[in-house]
């Protein structure tokens, strides 16, 4: 056998050194599962005739949207991917910088009411980046038959 004093210091580096490759392994899974690609849409009615949907980087590393739209009742959406605004999909929005598309309120009423849709119905403005990962804002309401007036 060894000697004891010897023996133990080698168990202590060990132990040491598993000690560290564990914390060096921890930071890099928890650096790969912190939200980097973090996206705030925000939905709103503009102006009397628009919709505006508005997206906002603020995750930490840059995120291309490729899409937008909004969800309707269902988990149906609508696409546009070619809006007014500055949303010229694809879209590469860096950290703290946004873009928006502005969506005529008669244009959206037409679509949904062919869709078969009617009344005041529930959605959401969304944005889907480069990964398929939909960001969507909160709720607002359509009233399809008032939106076809305008």
């Amino acid at each position: 056998m060894g000697h004891p004093a010897i023996s133990g210091t080698i168990v202590g580096v060990g132990v040491v050194a598993v000690f560290g490759a564990f914390v060096s392994a921890w930071k890099v899974v928890t650096k790969q599962l912190e939200p980097g690609h973090r996206v705030k849409v925000k939905g709103s009615q503009f102006g009397g005739d628009s919709i505006l949907v508005t997206a906002l980087n603020v995750g930490k590393q840059p995120v291309t949207l490729v899409a937008g739209g909004l969800r309707l009742p269902e988990h149906k959406t609508t696409h546009h991917f070619e809006p007014s605004g500055t949303a010229k999909f694809p879209v590469d929005l860096q950290r703290g910088k946004s873009c928006y598309m502005v969506l005529p309120k008669r244009a959206v009423a037409e679509a949904l009411k062919r869709g078969g849709l009617s009344g005041t119905i529930d959605v959401n403005g969304y944005y889907c980046d480069s990964f398929d990962k939909r960001h969507f804002s909160e709720v607002f309401k359509v009233d399809v038959e008032v939106w076809l007036k305008t």
